[in-house]
């Protein structure tokens, strides 16, 4: 029987790259939808900054500990691509560089690459383990 409990890191890092999907999305599509629910503190610099900190914080420690156990290249690049994304998006949204649909669409994409570098983390540390 597998352990998951050493998923711990890649499965949270899994939910927050996807809730930092769907904020993107929501935010560049339906951006009242927020204010309507009460929730437009979503909106604000700090909570885009912290949700960007927390995914880049999984991603960084999956990234060392899925190195230290599997030596993948793929997943390094992968969440390697993710952090770099999401803080380039950050930036882009920040300076005013191609408007705030560019960060949107560079952080979804970005917080895509780290969902798919989470699930090849956990495929390969299985794979190690069978």
């Amino acid at each position: 029987m597998l352990d998951t409990r050493k998923d711990r890191v890649d499965r949270f890092g899994m939910a927050a790259s996807i809730l930092c999907v769907a904020h993107c999305a929501i935010s560049a599509l339906l951006p009242t939808v927020f204010t309507l629910i009460g929730a437009g503190f979503l909106l604000a610099h700090f909570a885009e900054w912290t949700f960007t900190l927390v995914a880049a914080g999984f991603a960084a420690t999956a990234m060392v500990l899925g190195w230290r156990r599997e030596g993948s290249v793929l997943v390094m690049s992968l969440l390697a691509i993710g952090v770099a994304g999401l803080l380039t998006s950050r930036l882009f949204e920040e300076v005013g560089v191609g408007g705030h649909k560019a960060g949107v669409l560079v952080g979804a994409a970005a917080s895509i690459a780290l969902v798919f570098g989470h699930v090849v983390n956990i495929r390969e540390r299985r794979r190690q383990v069978c």
